[in-house]
Parts: C-alpha cells; sequence; structure tokens
C-alpha cells in the first residue's frame, strides 16, 4: 500500500490529463471518456454550476443511479467548491421529502431536469449540465478548485447505518473520498481497468481511487453479480472491485 497524503480528486484528474491525456478514465457501456475528455467535461459543468449561481459549501442533490453523467458531475461538483448529496434512486418519494429537507440542497438535478416527485417546487437542472462554459465561471471554478482544502465536505451520503434503520446524513470531507491510509494494494496499476458495481454511497470514493492512480474506472449499469461479471468481461476490465475491498 502506497501512502499519500490528502488530495482533492479533481487535481487528481488535472494531473492525470497532463501526465496520460489519451488513456481511458471512465467507462459506462458505449461510453468512454479519456482524460483529457473527462477533465474538459468536468470543467465545462462546473463553469455551468457557477454560472447558476452557486456558491462554494451549497449543497446539490442527485437522486439519480451513479453512471457516467453521475460520475462527471460530482467531479464537478468537487471543482466549484459544491457538495453533493447522493439519493438512493429507489426511495420512493415519500422517502426522499424529509431527507431533502433536512440536507436542504439548493438545488436538485435530475437525468432529463424534470422536477422530482418528492421537490416539485424545487430548482431542477439535467444531470448532465448542457450549457455554454463562459470563460469567467471557468475561472471562478478553477479558483474555488485551487484554494480548496482537503477537510471540506465533498458529499453527503443518507444511510441507516447502526442507527437502527433511523436515516441519517454522512457528510465526508474530501480527504476521506481518497483511501484513508493511502492507495490499497489492490489499486496500484496505472494500465489496469477496474469493472465496479453501480454502486452509490462508496462510488465517489472508489472513482478518486481509481482515478488518483491514473487507472481506468469502469462502472457497470447492475448490482447483479452475474451482470457486473459480464460487464466487465465486455470492457475488458482486468480488476473486479467487490464490496469487501470497502470493509
Amino acid at each position: 500500500m502506497t501512502t499519500t497524503s490528502p488530495v482533492r480528486v479533481e487535481t487528481m484528474v488535472d494531473a492525470m490529463a497532463a501526465r496520460r491525456p489519451d488513456h481511458p478514465a471512465l467507462i459506462f457501456g458505449e461510453r468512454r471518456w479519456t482524460y483529457t475528455e473527462l477533465c474538459a467535461e468536468m470543467d465545462r459543468r462546473a463553469a455551468v454550476l457557477v454560472a447558476a449561481g452557486l456558491q462554494p459549501g451549497e449543497i446539490v442533490a442527485a437522486a439519480e443511479p451513479f453512471d457516467d453523467h453521475l460520475a462527471i458531475t460530482y467531479l464537478a461538483c468537487c471543482r466549484a467548491a459544491l457538495i453533493l448529496f447522493l439519493l438512493s434512486p429507489a426511495l420512493p418519494a415519500a422517502a426522499v421529502s424529509p431527507l431533502l429537507g433536512r440536507a436542504r440542497p439548493r438545488m436538485l438535478l435530475t437525468a432529463d431536469g424534470q422536477p422530482h416527485a418528492a421537490a416539485p417546487d424545487r430548482t431542477v437542472l439535467p444531470l448532465a449540465l448542457p450549457g455554454v462554459a463562459h470563460e469567467a465561471a471557468a475561472r471562478e471554478a478553477r479558483h474555488r478548485s485551487a484554494t480548496g482544502t482537503a477537510e471540506a465536505v465533498a458529499v453527503i451520503v443518507a444511510t441507516s447505518g447502526t442507527t437502527g434503520g433511523k436515516t441519517k446524513l454522512v457528510r465526508v470531507p474530501h480527504r476521506e473520498q481518497t483511501w484513508r491510509r493511502g492507495t490499497p494494494a489492490w489499486c496500484e496499476t496505472a494500465d489496469d481497468i477496474y469493472a465496479v458495481p453501480r454502486l452509490s454511497q462508496f462510488t465517489p470514493r472508489l472513482l478518486s481511487t481509481v482515478l488518483g492512480v491514473g487507472g481506468t474506472f469502469a462502472l457497470s449499469n447492475t448490482f447483479d453479480p452475474e451482470q457486473v461479471e459480464a460487464d466487465a468481461m465486455a470492457c475488458g476490465a482486468t480488476i473486479l472491485v467487490t464490496v469487501p475491498v470497502l470493509l
């Protein structure tokens, strides 16, 4: 295991885009993003968020399955110094509504940009954040990233944990989005393709870990073990990451 000091994931992407620009960074089904493409799209979406008036430390909620668009928008939130509140798409509207009331996000992201049933009056943007990245907003996003710290909150996750079924909101800082004790032994090779089940709570941490070594993060479209293995074979994955690595 390689020990490293905590860094923010968006700076890892910057470093890898400079070091291995054409290497695949992210795979989801037929969609593939090189490090150059990932970095550019992260910056564009961060600029759109800044241009929308979101201020550092404000919360953006997403109740969508973790796919490549949510992964990139997570990185964009990191760049713009925003906090992403991850909600399970399996939660019914009756469960989502009180969680939104507690977290109080400034904006909600949905796949199609349509209002969520749990928050019909809340400001909504499409998850892919279409729009032009205005230069002033892009500069502001990069300034926020450059002056951000590893102690700032990156994501909020809703979990029952050990609270007997009572949902709690856990704020996770940037330093805990990378591996706590450095890069784990299973993720030290930059040329490997790491296939990961379609998780939600732990996906940002796994994404940060893989991108931190310059590897390829291949996100499966399912939780089903057999389908995850089939997806891994289809994209040429060399390492299949399973939940026990989180323990």
